[in-house]
Order: structure tokens, then C-alpha cells, then sequence
């Protein structure tokens, strides 16, 4: 756990705590492969949590060979990354605490529906790619 004192003064006394909630997954999308990767990665490993990375099934290269580079300096089984068409299984599994997702909405309504199972914290992302040559297509 880490705390840091916001205030403490003679009538208030605030301390911002911040608890790991165990496992954490990651489904990330195909663009900006490492970028979102850590900015799902740093918060959860900060606070003491697990991490299991599921990268997009088109772009796992990357993902994988930070995952390699980044478990030289962290404890064994802090962070993993599994590949495949396993996103929907890892939303519904039970030992997972809490879900992270960067992707299209419709994706997106299916993994807070599949979380919502076994209650889990969620954070989602969507992206909404506009395409300006999709725009002048007669």
C-alpha cells in the first residue's frame, strides 16, 4: 500500500491511500502498441499488483519482447502476457480482479457485460478512429 499525507493541519488531517487489487488483466488494441500497454502497466505494477497483458491478436510482437525485457528487473509471476482469441475468457475469469481495455466500443460493451459477472473494477477505453479519407468518399 502507499500513502501520502495530502494535508495535515490542526483541523483536518487527509491521506491519500493507494491498496493493489490484485490481478490485473490488459487488453490493448493493434495501434499504439506499447504506449497504451504502459499506460496500463505502470499504476497497476506501481501499487503491488499483478499484471497479465493480452495484446491484439494482429500485433503481439512488441508487447511480448517488452514483457520479456521489463521481467529481467521485476519479480518472478508480477507480469505475463498471453496471447490469442482468450480476451472474452479473461473478462469472465474469476481470478481476475480488475480489467482494463482499450478498444472499440462494441468489444468494450462486451467485456464491462462480461466483468459485471463477477463484479469486477473496470476501466474502459474506446477508440474511435475517423478516418479523414472515409470522409470524402462519395
Amino acid at each position: 500500500m502507499i500513502q501520502k499525507t495530502v494535508e495535515d493541519s490542526d483541523t483536518l488531517n487527509a491521506v491519500l491511500s493507494r491498496k493493489p487489487v490484485g490481478v490485473v488483466t490488459s487488453i490493448t488494441p493493434w495501434n499504439w502498441l506499447l504506449m497504451i500497454v504502459i499506460w496500463h502497466l505502470a499504476p497497476a505494477i506501481r501499487v503491488g499488483c499483478t499484471v497479465v497483458i493480452k495484446p491484439a491478436n494482429l500485433t503481439p510482437l512488441s508487447t511480448r519482447l517488452m514483457v520479456s525485457i521489463l521481467n529481467q528487473a521485476l519479480p518472478e509471476g508480477v507480469l505475463s502476457v498471453i496471447t490469442g482469441h482468450v480476451g472474452h475468457q479473461l473478462s469472465l475469469h474469476s481470478g481476475i480482479n480488475k480489467v482494463v481495455f482499450t478498444g472499440s466500443t462494441p468489444v468494450g460493451k462486451t467485456v464491462m457485460k462480461n466483468a459485471s459477472e463477477t463484479l469486477k473494477r473496470l476501466t474502459l477505453e474506446s477508440l474511435r478512429v475517423l478516418f479523414p479519407a472515409a470522409c470524402c468518399v462519395k
